[in-house]
């Protein structure tokens, strides 16, 4: 039975509402880390499954992955947070 809402749901379904919760988690996540003003769009992103957060890409400065691991730790609902950013210039694709 669904924590969240009570029903039963197959196997392979999640539920309309864990999803709903989740992509507000990363939304919300998203905007925390723009709002610091330390990061672009482009360079980390946010993965959010049942309220556990996986955070993405490459800041410069162990103290930028800090920060953002600290801004998401504040929004409501996230039950866990891994911080797999990874710290150094950006990678040259030339």
């Amino acid at each position: 039975m669904c924590n969240a809402c009570a029903y039963e749901h197959g196997f392979q379904q999640r539920c309309q509402r864990i999803a709903q919760r989740d992509q507000q988690i990363g939304e919300s996540a998203m905007a925390r880390l723009m709002a610091t003003g330390r990061f672009r769009s482009d360079e980390v992103r946010c993965e959010v499954r049942n309220a556990e957060v996986v955070l993405r890409g490459r800041v410069a400065t162990w103290y930028h992955k800090q920060v953002a691991q600290h801004a998401v730790l504040e929004i409501a609902n996230v039950v866990s947070l891994r911080n797999l950013l990874e710290v150094g210039p950006p990678s040259s694709s030339n």
